[in-house]
This record gives C-alpha cells, structure tokens and sequence, in this order.
C-alpha cells in the first residue's frame, strides 16, 4: 500500500513497523469517511429591523447545523451574539466534523421608523376627550398603554 491509496469507508487497514529485521505487531484500523454535507439551503437575502437588534443567531437557514462565517474563506464561526450589519454572511454545515461548501447570504439592516413625540395636555379631567392620533404612511401604528397592553379603542383608551 502506497501513500497515495485511496481508502474505503469501512475497510480494515493493518500497519506493521519493521525495525533491524525485527516486525512489530500489526496495528489494524477501521477507516470511516464521511460525506461532506450539501450546502445549507435557505433564503439567501434576509431583512431585519434595526431596532431588533439582529445578531447571527437571527440568520436562519432550513438546516440546523449551520455555522456562520464573516468570509467565504475565514475559518473561525461567528459568534452568535455577533450584532448583524448591512452585507454578506456565509453559511455552512458542520456534520460529523466534514464541512458543506459556504452560501453567502446578503443582509440587510432597515432603519426603524422615527415617531414624533406626542403633546397630550395633562392633567386632563374624567369628562374631558383626548384625541391620540400620528400622522404616518406606509406603516401600522400599534397603540399601547406604557407599552404593555394594546389599547382596543385609542380614540377612547379609558
């Protein structure tokens, strides 16, 4: 056997060490080789709002045996609590030790909408009506009262 046999996944190789004409014992080892994973699979452009503060560990891939990676060639994982910015983040799958070709998946970072404080006169009496109102487009506006429960009727949040 030369040092450039292939090996079987399965077979029994023997390893003898021959020394001033005397022969050690032989040494057998079962060769397992396994498979390098497919590539993980998954939405490849991922959105994430700012204000959630995204990290590697909201990346998500249909695996879940997917390390993440700064490169296409870096060797060290990213950390989890790793805080996500606006580019390329490339996935692979760790099985059995073997690792899967990478994926690059873009990331993109939306900015949170802004909201204008609102003025509210204060005190206000049991009789009197206070009109909660935001002039925004394009967005859902969610009202809460000291950001706990949602107000059923924001004209008249009791």
């Amino acid at each position: 056997m030369t040092t450039s046999t292939a090996l079987a996944s399965g077979d029994t190789y023997s390893v003898t060490l021959t020394q001033s004409n005397c022969e050690s014992i032989g040494s057998l080892s079962t060769v397992i080789i396994n498979a390098i994973p497919i590539e993980p699979t998954g939405d490849l452009t991922q959105s994430f709002c700012e204000s959630s503060n995204p990290t590697i560990t909201s990346l998500v891939m249909n695996q879940t045996d997917v390390q993440w990676y700064a490169s296409a060639t870096a060797s060290t994982p990213l950390p989890g609590v790793q805080p996500l910015s606006n580019g390329s983040y490339f996935a692979a799958r760790i099985v059995d030790g073997c690792v899967s070709v990478r994926v690059a998946v873009e990331v993109l970072i939306q900015a949170a909408p802004s909201i204008t404080p609102m003025t509210l006169p204060s005190p206000v009496c049991a009789t009197e009506e206070v009109q909660l109102g935001v002039t925004i487009s394009n967005a859902t506006v969610l009202w809460t009262e000291d950001g706990a429960g949602t107000i059923a009727n924001p004209n008249n949040p009791s």
